[in-house]
């Protein structure tokens, strides 16, 4: 019989981003999602002034764990898109500065200000806890965003 019980955090996006199923999570947070399925535990927000307890335990971290079990690195592939297709794709989103701002943006952290969001990827905020970066690729859950050089050529050839 399983353990029901909640967890209180701080992080107000989490107990949204942990809802959503698991592939459209991402990376980052798919090993937490995985591991979390093993029990029944629901997540609600509380401010962070009003945890004492969950401060104080992360000024006391363990600085290694010796038993520590693999991380799941990668739930998605890309079995669907040939490599070439894929390799096209990568050398785009290397040369499209616009994507090099999300790229950024996604690895390093959203500004908590939308407004302070650069005009050119505000339309992914929205989106932004379903984004992350694979391989030099910016995905959607499953999907891949396309650079928009590409984006009337692999049109054509997905119609």
């Amino acid at each position: 019989m399983a353990v029901v019980f909640t967890i209180e955090n701080d992080h107000k996006p989490l107990a949204s981003i942990l809802q959503k199923p698991l592939n459209l999570a991402p990376k980052r947070i798919q090993d937490i999602m995985m591991r979390m399925y093993r029990y029944d535990v629901t997540f609600c927000f509380v401010k962070g002034e009003h945890l004492f307890l969950a401060d104080t335990l992360s000024r006391a971290y363990l600085s290694s764990c010796e038993n520590a079990r693999p991380r799941i690195l990668s739930v998605q592939t890309f079995e669907n898109i040939p490599d070439i297709r894929l390799g096209e794709i990568r050398r785009e989103v290397q040369k499209d500065g616009n994507l090099q701002t999300l790229v950024s943006v996604v690895l390093e952290g959203w500004p908590s200000d939308k407004y302070k969001v650069p005009h050119y990827i505000l339309p992914y905020y929205d989106i932004r806890d379903t984004l992350s970066v694979e391989d030099g690729l910016v995905v959607k859950g499953e999907s891949v965003i396309i650079p928009s050089a590409l984006r009337a050529n692999i049109k054509t050839k997905v119609t």
